[in-house]
C-alpha cells in the first residue's frame, strides 16, 4: 500500500508539471500533447516515465539534447515524498485526502511564484472549490482537521484577513502600492476552509516567520537592495504543510509553555 501511495504522488506530480509550466502561459493542461519545449518533438511514452526517464535521459530530451529542467524530476519526488507523510500520519481517511490534494496545490503554486512571481486565481479556485466539497463530505462524517463545525469559515476569513491587514500596514511604512501581494492573500482562503483556523494561524505565523528568516538573509547579503521583490508563495506552501502535519503540536508546546496547559 505505501508503494502504491507513493506512486500515486509520482504520478500526481508528473501531472503537476504540467501545469505549472502551462497555466502561467494561459494553455490547455490537455492539448497539445506533451512535447519538447525546445524542439516541438511530441514526446513518446518511454519519455514520460516519471523520474526514470529523466535519470534514463541525464536530463536532455533525446531527441535535440537540450537541457530538461530539473523541476520535473524535484515536482516528482517531493509529491511522491509529501503524500507518503500523508498515509503515514493519516492513513487512508479524509484528512489524508484533504492533505493531498492542498499540498498538490501548494506545490504548483510555490513552483509558479518562483518563476513569474504569480499566483493564478485559477488554484484559488481550485483550493477553494476542493475544501467545499470536503466540508460538505465531512458534514456527514467525521471533521477534516478542526473540531468545531465553523472552523473553516473563520478560517477562510481570519488569516486571509489578518494578511491583509498586514499588506496594508507594510503598504503605509514601506511606501509601496502592494507590500503583500494580493494572490498571497487570496491563497490562505482555500487553506482556512480545509484547515480551519487554528491551523491556518498557525501556517500563516510559520509562513510569516520563514519568510522573516529568509528575508532578514537577503538584507545582511545584500544592503543596498532592501527592496527586493521575494515571492512569498514557497514560504506559505512549507509552513501550511509544517502546520498540517504538527500545528496542534505546536499549539500543545506553546500553551504548555506559556500557562502550564494543554490544549
Amino acid at each position: 500500500m505505501t508503494i502504491a501511495i507513493v506512486l500515486l504522488g509520482i504520478l500526481v506530480g508528473s501531472f503537476l508539471n504540467v501545469v505549472i509550466v502551462r497555466l502561467p502561459k494561459e494553455e490547455s493542461i490537455v492539448y497539445p500533447s506533451s512535447h519538447c519545449v525546445n524542439c516541438n518533438q511530441e514526446l513518446k511514452a518511454m519519455d514520460l516515465i516519471p523520474v526514470i526517464s529523466y535519470v534514463r535521459q541525464c536530463g536532455k530530451c533525446r531527441y535535440c539534447g537540450c537541457n530538461i529542467s530539473p523541476q520535473y524530476i524535484v515536482v516528482e519526488l517531493l509529491m511522491g515524498f509529501l503524500t507518503w507523510i500523508s498515509f503515514y500520519k493519516y492513513g487512508l481517511s479524509i484528512e489524508f485526502v484533504g492533505s493531498f490534494l492542498l499540498e498538490g496545490i501548494l506545490v504548483v503554486t510555490a513552483f509558479i511564484d518562483l518563476e513569474h512571481k504569480i499566483i493564478p486565481d485559477e488554484l484559488v479556485v481550485a483550493g477553494t472549490a476542493v475544501g467545499v466539497i470536503l466540508n460538505i463530505y465531512s458534514f456527514f462524517g467525521k471533521v477534516l482537521f478542526y473540531d468545531v463545525w465553523y472552523s473553516p469559515v473563520v478560517g477562510m476569513f481570519l488569516a486571509s484577513g489578518v494578511l491583509y491587514v498586514m499588506s496594508w500596514v507594510g503598504g503605509i511604512v514601506f511606501k509601496t502600492d502592494e507590500a503583500i501581494g494580493l494572490g498571497d492573500i487570496k491563497l490562505f482562503i482555500p487553506i482556512g476552509i480545509i484547515l480551519g483556523y487554528k491551523l491556518s494561524m498557525i501556517a500563516l505565523m510559520m509562513s510569516i516567520l520563514l519568510g522573516g528568516v529568509y528575508g532578514i538573509c537577503i538584507v545582511l547579503k545584500n544592503k543596498k537592495n532592501l527592496r527586493k521583490e521575494v515571492p512569498f508563495a514557497p514560504f506559505i506552501s512549507v509552513g501550511t504543510i509544517m502546520a498540517m502535519y504538527w500545528g496542534y503540536d505546536i499549539i500543545n508546546w506553546y500553551i504548555t509553555i506559556m500557562v502550564g496547559g494543554r490544549f
